[in-house]
């Protein structure tokens, strides 16, 4: 699907999607000091466009930021890249989410949005899933299922 068709289905899905979008801004904004890193020096905006929905029919949207993303406990990491990025600083480096259970879509999609800000990437901004990446254990033997973001531009 070209960018286009993408952007046309987008705007064609009408209401559900606006109001998808702006379910989404209004959980970033009540929960920034949850998400974010108050120690950093950026700019910390709304930036991640969810593109996780399943289509019912052609351009209709089914809102799904509350069903469970990933059962279990998972940790989400993304690696920063300079080309994307810009240069590794204090501000702008790999993203490590904290551990989380269960979490529905738009957990993840405040964990993407403080991901994009954390590394830079502007460039990637559509949430459209998670790839596992591996597993670890914890000192206290609980399995935690490591994940990276699936992000388009």
């Amino acid at each position: 699907m070209t960018l286009e068709q993408a952007e046309d289905k987008f705007y064609a899905s009408g209401g559900v999607s606006e109001q998808i979008e702006e379910q989404i801004a209004a959980h970033i904004a009540s929960n920034r000091s949850v998400y974010t890193h108050t120690e950093d020096q950026i700019e910390y905006r709304e930036r991640v466009l969810y593109s996780v929905y399943p289509t019912e029919g052609k351009n209709a949207y089914t809102n799904n930021l509350d069903e469970v993303a990933v059962e279990g406990r998972i940790k989400i990491e993304t690696k920063h890249d300079n080309f994307f990025g810009g240069m590794a600083s204090e501000s702008r480096r790999d993203y490590e989410s904290e551990i989380l259970e269960n979490p529905i879509w738009l957990d993840i999609c405040l964990c993407a949005n403080d991901m994009i800000n954390i590394t830079g990437d502007s460039h990637h901004v559509f949430l459209e899933g998670l790839n596992k990446t591996g597993s670890f254990t914890l000192d206290d033997k609980s399995f935690i299922l490591l994940y990276d973001f699936s992000m388009g531009s």
